[in-house]
């Protein structure tokens, strides 16, 4: 250890340098023998080589390899196979396979001519039948127009045609259903004959693989450089590593140190380790720095965001106050309006008092006229009756009493017409009216005058 701290900038440096080589060649080293690079990369290369020889891709060879069937089955010695003579039983199976696999695309091609059928069940076309013959019958039952009837017709026979469809699809998805299990059955007992010989055959052509000469040289050399890799590890020298503290023994370190002696910015294996220190202490501050920043930031956004909503919240307050003042203001309208309704209806209801209590008035003075009118008349009919007696006195004494007399009479004439006015004034101002041209005239206007009339009139 003490060596290390007294080694000067330049030889601390070459030392880092041959360190830190050493340190990725025996790296490099043992990555390449953990992974057995040559040894694989040769096999790989000879199975290549025999799968470009047989005519089989690199899956199908991995497949045989495991003993997967479907891989001997597939493979190119299963063409060999078949186009030998070696059994007959055999070659009926897979005679027989090619004319299922025929028929199979038969009945694919039949499902294909009747793929109308494809989206409907039996069930469905079945229902559809019924519908539309019930349609038909209703058609001709209630009369339908013409055109109903023809679509109706057609509609019926639709659906006859889809049931034969979906009928014909489903038989024919059935048997190729069928074909293709029987294809199974007959691949299956195909594999189970062959499978011995395709073994044999692909043994016997990889052990023959595996026993040529070149082969073989290939396979050695990978081997022999294999050993080499093994013998350079060997050689590499890292007793430098037991001069180093074991926290910087990684190559990270060792080249971290290496870049602050070429910088210039440490002459000495302490300075580095200071240095570093310093380093990580800068970059904690940076990064406490940076979470300090990222937590600011952070509570800026949040305070941000309650900003936010506060306003949005005072938004929220002042439109519902900018709405309780328009409810206000229009419920101070309906009220001012109330007020000048009310108050118009109490001047139009002061207006008819006052009309009302004019009217009481004539009605009173045309009463009192009517009053004195009366007594007039009662005191008029008095004198005519004193008159009366009078003249029948004069007419029993004197002819100059008869004259008188007819005078009289004459008198009572005009009396009589007096009081036959002064009753008809009388009906007049019952019903309203003050002179005779005045319920002449509104008879005229009137001419529906009945006792039931708000002036209490009646036909003449």
């Amino acid at each position: 250890m003490q060596d290390l701290f007294d080694m000067k900038r330049e030889e601390l440096n070459d030392f880092l340098k041959h360190l830190v080589s050493n340190i990725n060649d025996k790296n490099k080293l043992e990555q390449i023998l953990d992974n057995n690079i040559y040894i694989n990369e040769a096999q790989e290369e000879l199975d290549q080589r025999f799968c470009d020889k047989y005519d089989e891709s690199m899956i199908t060879f991995q497949g045989m390899l495991n003993g997967d069937k479907d891989s001997f089955f597939n493979s190119h010695f299963a063409t060999t196979f078949k186009q030998s003579p070696t059994s007959t039983t055999y070659r009926l199976l897979l005679k027989k396979f090619n004319l299922l696999d025929q028929l199979e695309n038969n009945y694919i091609q039949k499902q294909a001519d009747f793929s109308f059928g494809s989206r409907y069940e039996n069930f469905g076309s079945i229902i559809l039948l019924i519908l539309s013959t019930a349609f038909l019958i209703m058609s001709f039952l209630y009369h339908w127009i013409p055109l109903l009837k023809i679509l109706m017709m057609l509609l019926f026979v639709g659906s006859i045609y889809l049931l034969y469809c979906t009928y014909k699809f489903r038989k024919y998805e059935i048997k190729t259903k069928e074909v293709m299990k029987e294809k199974d059955t007959v691949a299956a007992e195909m594999k189970k004959i062959s499978l011995p010989y395709l073994q044999k055959m692909f043994d016997e052509a990889l052990n023959e693989w595996e026993n040529d000469p070149n082969n073989i040289e290939i396979m050695k050399e990978a081997k022999e450089n294999t050993e080499k890799i093994r013998e350079q590890l060997a050689t590499i020298d890292l007793d430098g590593l037991k001069l180093i503290p074991v926290k910087f023994r990684s190559p990270e370190f060792l080249q971290l140190f290496e870049t602050f002696l070429q910088d210039g910015r440490a002459d000495s294996w302490k300075e580095c380790v200071n240095l570093y220190h310093q380093d990580v202490q800068f970059d904690e501050n940076i990064r406490h720095h940076r979470e300090q920043e990222e937590h600011n930031r952070q509570q800026s956004e949040l305070q941000q965001q309650e900003l936010w909503e506060q306003r949005h919240q005072s938004d929220l307050q002042r439109q519902q106050l900018n709405e309780s003042v328009r409810q206000s203001d229009l419920q101070r309208q309906q009220l001012n309006e109330s007020i000048r309704q009310s108050t118009i209806q109490q001047e139009q209801l002061n207006e008819n008092i006052k009309q009302s209590t004019l009217q009481h008035q004539q009605l009173d003075e045309m009463a009192n006229q009517s009053k004195i009118q009366k007594d007039q008349l009662h005191e008029a009919r008095k004198q005519t009756a004193n008159q009366g007696k009078q003249l029948d006195e004069l007419q029993k004494h004197t002819r100059i009493g008869k004259i008188i007399g007819a005078s009289s009479i004459l008198r009572n004439v005009q009396l009589n017409d007096i009081h036959k006015e002064q009753k008809d004034h009388d009906r007049w101002v019952e019903k309203g009216f003050r002179t005779k041209e005045e319920e002449e005239q509104y008879r005229r206007t009137h001419p529906k005058w009945s006792r039931n009339h708000p002036r209490q009139g009646y036909y003449r």
